[in-house]
């Protein structure tokens, strides 16, 4: 099962990701959210998860600059 952590700074949105999908009928399982990429990061390290889906626009950090530090901070084959 792969692993997801959902970002987004409008929890509504946030919510309606978590449960818009049947997300372990296709081998996904939601296993943290995040409310800016300053705690997705933490979040990550955390919980490394295989996949972020994320939101561009958000405080501190947006989503463009979260997914450069991920990939500048993970080693990817």
């Amino acid at each position: 099962m792969y692993r997801v952590l959902l970002v987004d700074d409008d929890m509504i949105v946030q919510m309606f990701l978590k449960d818009a999908f049947h997300w372990e009928q296709y081998g996904f399982e939601v296993v943290g959210e995040a409310r800016d990429g300053e705690e997705a990061l933490y979040q990550v390290k955390r919980l490394e998860p295989d996949l972020v889906l994320t939101d561009i626009s958000m405080p501190r950090i947006n989503g463009i600059t979260l997914i450069q530090r991920l990939r500048s901070e993970q080693a990817f084959d």
